[in-house]
């Protein structure tokens, strides 16, 4: 998927959103959370994009160990699940 450069930085705000929900979460010792589709709402994003986006967030800091206690389910809607 290609994307244009109001895109990319659109794309690490949103890398960051996600980034920054989980890394407050593990903070406060959360045990569950649960994220919607964030940006595919009233921002309009392309569900597929923010699906991707989210989800390449959270194995990021799955793979840092960053949030090891923290089971995360995502709401991905319709074709982007």
């Amino acid at each position: 998927m290609c994307v244009s450069g109001r895109e990319q930085s659109d794309v690490a705000a949103l890398r960051a959103v996600v980034q920054t929900v989980l890394a407050d979460a593990a903070a406060l010792h959360v045990k569950s959370l649960a994220l919607p589709l964030i940006g595919a709402g009233k921002a309009q994003w392309p569900a597929a994009l923010a699906a991707k986006t989210q989800v390449a967030a959270i194995c990021a800091l799955a793979s840092q160990g960053a949030c090891e206690q923290l089971k995360v389910k995502s709401a991905l809607a319709g074709s982007a699940a």
